[in-house]
């Protein structure tokens, strides 16, 4: 494993790809070439020492998951020609960059130079090149394995060794490490979520108290106790049942990995809004049209046509979902809540149908495969007094497959 996780993010990047990127840069294709070889173990670094800190499992889980990195992966072929892919992968990254080395991403990048040879800024730009075919390329492996965050450490922590070799020097000073092998020493179970390990459990026997005051503080406590109950008997159904105990939460659904025709590789909630698209999209013995889903975990906040940022990853899903199937035309309904004015809830509608298709389009999806509609308070899901009946709702209709 050690090995093969290196090479599948190192084949992402093709000599041809080094080629033009450092003809983009101004760099010898060498110079280019050393640097994103020290670029990538330094990434995977920067990930684990993240894993370490508070929270940390679930912090590189949301780098990973954050955008659609896999997907970008099918378009590294245009590193090779004259358009901005080159300068789009580059911005992708710097947000990584941001998150997992903080206030040492300078400190990194002197690094890189002082490793390639590449000026300060090209050094910025490789790292942020480099970034989003790493996170991919995890966010690939956790998909197809279906990896929480307490085992995508581990498959993180499976690659010191090699980092410890191929990684510039310096690097584990500047993570406040002794050595690059002992990165992630500082995981405990609170912060990896239960890291899986052996679990040594010790039989122990019970201690016999042979306090003979104890033995009658119990004897009296069940005879009282007994009396108590005879005497509630006596009083027939006075006795007030136990509070029922509630439910704790429902299991989380299971991740299913899917793969679109593209390549790409989705991880989806099985029965989620997006799997069922995604999931119809790609039955073509299935031709019913038009098909009406329920955009769940895609929620505005109260009033506003903005969308919340847990709602970010399912656009995200859905943008690549609709890039996967360029045929498919769709219609976007907005609903309000049962209650309030009418004429608001209409715009409010209209308005968050809108804006999910303004975030589709910049995305990369044709406008014109795309309507809107709003039906403000109409037909809402349940009756406007109770809690379902005050949902604010999108729903995706497949008008064309």
């Amino acid at each position: 494993m050690t090995t093969t996780l290196l090479q599948s993010i190192t084949q992402q990047l093709t000599p041809e790809m080094v080629r033009h990127v450092s003809l983009f840069l101004g760099e010898t294709q060498a110079q280019t070439q050393q640097a994103i070889d020290g670029a990538m173990p330094t990434l995977l670094a920067g990930l684990i020492h993240l894993s370490s800190l508070p929270h940390g499992p679930t912090r590189l889980l949301d780098v990973i998951t954050h955008d659609n990195y896999g997907r970008l992966l099918n378009n590294l072929s245009g590193l090779c020609d004259e358009g901005n892919t080159t300068h789009n992968v580059i911005t992708a990254g710097q947000d990584i960059l941001r998150v997992v080395f903080a206030e040492k991403l300078d400190t990194v990048c002197e690094l890189i130079v002082a490793a390639s040879g590449v000026s300060r800024l090209s050094a910025s730009s490789l790292l942020s090149l480099t970034a989003p075919v790493v996170v991919g390329v995890l966010g690939r492996v956790r998909a197809m394995q279906g990896l929480n965050a307490a085992r995508l450490t581990t498959v993180l922590l499976g690659q010191q060794e090699a980092i410890a070799k191929l990684a510039p020097a310096g690097l584990a000073e500047v993570l406040g490490v002794s050595t690059l092998t002992t990165l992630g020493s500082e995981l405990t179970d609170t912060n990896t979520a239960r890291l899986p390990g052996p679990v040594r459990r010790i039989a122990t026997d019970p201690v016999k108290d042979k306090s003979p005051l104890k033995r009658w503080l119990r004897f009296i406590c069940g005879v009282g106790a007994v009396g108590l109950l005879c005497f509630l008997w006596g009083r027939g159904s006075a006795v007030t049942p136990l509070l029922p105990v509630k439910p704790g939460p429902a299991a989380a659904p299971s991740v299913a990995a899917v793969t679109l025709p593209d390549g790409a590789v989705l991880a989806l909630p099985e029965g989620s809004f997006t799997y069922n698209v995604a999931r119809f999209l790609g039955d073509r013995a299935d031709t019913t049209v038009p098909k009406a889903f329920v955009c769940d975990h895609l929620k505005f906040d109260f009033g506003t046509t903005r969308l919340t940022a847990e709602s970010v990853r399912t656009v995200t899903d859905l943008s690549a979902i609709l890039q996967a199937y360029p045929t498919a035309d769709v219609r976007l309904d907005g609903y309000t809540e049962g209650v309030g004015n009418m004429e608001d809830n209409q715009r409010a509608s209209v308005g968050r149908a809108v804006a999910l298709k303004e975030l589709l389009i910049r995305s990369g999806i044709a406008a014109t495969r795309i309507t809107t509609a709003g039906y403000g308070r109409e037909t809402p899901v349940a009756a406007k007094d109770t809690e379902d009946g005050r949902i604010r709702r999108l729903e995706l209709v497949v008008v064309k497959k």
